[in-house]
């Protein structure tokens, strides 16, 4: 359980996902706000690189507050979000200063691109926020708003069959975990850092 309340870009688990950074089977739960600036997500601020930044397999039930591209994934995104769920509530924060929620979204708050897929939200949570912001201009497929929180807290990364629609939970993230980061602005391959949990 964490509170994140910082200037800028601030996510869950990392606040700037670069060009070849990924993020597997994690999961997040607290508070993540941002006082200014835009990038404010469940698990990372921003998610930048296009296809080679990516998310995938990770949920959230963080308790998002903010205007500026806020997202219960990532707050802004042009990468890779795939079978990703979002438990949390949003509702704007008390340092931001935007006027709407026209950059607020379940999943994603600021959206370009074609890497959202197979996502699921619980959108009761927050009426009238939908998967990504309004003034989003990518295009997802696959994504589902569940509606109600289930009576029983959530707790595992699950798959989803879509062929069935069945909720699938091969994975406890407490055993699973990888993330590699990007050192420097426009690191390659060889500047990486690869953490991992058997």
């Amino acid at each position: 359980m964490f509170t994140w309340d910082k200037y800028s870009i601030s996510g869950g688990l990392v606040g700037y996902l670069g060009q070849y950074g990924e993020i597997y089977d994690c999961y997040t739960e607290g508070t993540v706000e941002a006082r200014i600036g835009q990038g404010n997500g469940g698990i990372a601020g921003l998610l930048a690189a296009g296809n080679s930044s990516v998310i995938k397999n990770c949920f959230s039930t963080c308790e998002m507050k903010g205007t500026d591209a806020t997202g219960g994934i990532a707050g802004l995104s042009i990468g890779v979000i795939e079978d990703c769920y979002f438990a949390g509530s949003m509702s704007k924060g008390s340092y931001t200063i935007g006027g709407d929620t026209g950059e607020m979204g379940m999943l994603v708050g600021k959206y370009s691109g074609s890497g959202l897929k197979n996502c699921e939200y619980y959108g009761d949570t927050s009426p009238g926020i939908g998967a990504v912001g309004t003034d989003s201009t990518g295009t997802y497929t696959s994504v589902v708003d569940k509606g109600a929180l289930p009576d029983t807290p959530i707790t595992t990364l699950y798959k989803v069959d879509y062929s069935t629609g069945d909720d699938v939970k091969p994975i406890e993230p407490e055993k699973n975990l990888s993330i590699k980061l990007q050192v420097g602005i426009n690191a390659q391959e060889s500047s990486q850092i690869i953490i991992k949990k058997d």
